[in-house]
């Protein structure tokens, strides 16, 4: 395929008046005209196409009468290889191969960054669900003892209290009540002393 440049020599014999001996030549499968009779001994074809080609020659030695033995020479200039059908179906492949590659990487990608978050959403979900189940049962534990706190507190005949350090009633049981003649839910916020 780079040697699409090609230079036929020929000689044309005979015996008498060799100086006038003429030719003419053609080039079957890129012209298949015969070319002007001429007194030169080569001729020169550039950048043939890929392709079989059929160089032929004849000589005369009055111009007229061209010898009917004609010289021929076969020559094929081969197809480049990205020009066969063979490198162009490879070609096409590899760009259906590189596609598919850039597609299938591109959503395992996205699919491995999917499964991370939903594992981070799953490990997120689980610690807040323990931590909601770890507060229900304080706050069931804490009802609980105050429910027993209360009983206790509302059911003893002695008189229990609490105050704040400045001396401020912040609960006294029920049992006051028939020792002050006031209900206890009165007493809370008063000041002792």
């Amino acid at each position: 395929h780079n040697e699409s440049h090609v230079t036929f020599d020929f000689v044309g014999m005979t015996y008498r008046a060799s100086d006038r001996v003429t030719h003419r030549y053609r080039l079957l499968g890129f012209d298949d005209a015969w070319s002007p009779p001429t007194a030169a001994r080569s001729a020169t074809y550039s950048n043939l196409p890929a392709g079989s080609y059929t160089f032929e020659v004849q000589a005369s030695a009055n111009g007229e009468d061209w010898d009917t033995d004609t010289a021929r020479q076969h020559l094929t200039i081969a197809t480049p290889f990205w020009a066969t059908l063979w490198f162009r179906l490879l070609a096409l492949v590899c760009i259906g191969l590189a596609v598919y590659l850039v597609v299938w990487l591109r959503t395992r990608s996205m699919e491995i960054q999917r499964q991370r978050l939903v594992d981070t959403v799953n490990e997120r979900t689980k610690a807040l669900k323990k931590e909601v189940f770890a507060r229900q049962e304080t706050m069931e534990a804490l009802a609980d003892s105050e429910e027993q706190f209360r009983y206790l507190v509302e059911n003893v005949s002695d008189v229990i209290f609490s105050v704040t350090p400045e001396g401020k009633i912040t609960y006294i049981s029920p049992a006051i009540e028939p020792i002050v003649g006031t209900r206890a839910e009165d007493l809370v916020g008063a000041c002792l002393g």
